[in-house]
């Protein structure tokens, strides 16, 4: 078994529909930032429209809109798949899920908040720099 890698950790901090979304963070669609995720809204019938976006096409859709459900954080660290945070010291203490974990996992104890407080304190080694790639510093997810 390899190391175990973290991309992202999310607190999630809010909860809303794609068409919540899409009304109270403009910001954050990819007309204005090229890391805009809020490429969902209802048109004039009620329907999901699907704004384009690289990399996130039309065949995408079903599976994003499989639940009507948006996470917010502002709480977050996304280290990105190039460096990923090595936490393999914490894969026998948490449940850190092997292979990808598109939703992620939900779970509170002492040995997770510990993990938590590690992963915050780390810095971030991405190449992407969210602060300055949104106005409104927040990220988001859509839940199964």
């Amino acid at each position: 078994m390899g190391k175990e890698k973290l991309i992202y950790l999310m607190k999630v901090t809010d909860k809303m529909t794609f068409d919540e979304y899409w009304k109270k963070y403009p910001p954050k669609r990819p007309e204005f930032s090229s890391l805009g995720d809020n490429i969902y809204h209802k048109d004039e019938n009620g329907e999901y429209v699907q704004e384009p976006k690289a990399r996130h096409g039309e065949e995408h859709k079903k599976r994003d809109l499989s639940s009507d459900k948006v996470l917010i954080s502002t709480e977050f660290k996304y280290f990105g798949a190039v460096n990923p945070l090595d936490c393999s010291d914490y894969k026998n203490d948490i449940k850190i899920p092997y292979g990808v974990s598109r939703w992620g996992q939900e779970t509170e104890n002492e040995k997770v908040t510990e993990f938590i407080n590690f992963v915050m304190q780390q810095e971030t080694r991405s190449d992407i720099d969210y602060s300055a790639a949104s106005k409104n510093k927040s990220n988001s997810c859509s839940k199964k």
